[in-house]
């Protein structure tokens, strides 16, 4: 019991971290939309005449993706920790 309490707190942790780092990315994609959008470098803000940024907005959006579909297995493992938690504790 013990050690499944010990997992559980190491996947919070894992979670929380996971949720910090996806609101930095999601802030970095909406920076670099937004210096695209206003006509500007998103690497140095410097203004541009033109360019193709997509290749690293889909990179930041492929980072957002892959972020989230560890988080949702993070999430899930930490839900069944904390059913079998409550199940040994009824049993108790």
């Amino acid at each position: 019991n013990e050690k499944i309490a010990k997992k559980r707190e190491e996947i919070l942790t894992a979670i929380a971290q996971s949720e910090t780092q996806l609101k930095s990315l999601n802030a970095e994609l909406d920076r670099i939309c937004k210096l695209v959008d206003e006509g500007k470098c998103p690497q140095c803000g410097q203004p541009i005449e033109s360019g193709d940024f997509s290749e690293q907005i889909e990179g930041q959006r492929a980072k957002i993706a892959e972020l989230e579909k560890k988080l949702k297995a993070q999430k899930a493992e930490e839900q069944e920790l904390k059913v079998s938690i409550e199940q040994k504790k009824e049993r108790n």
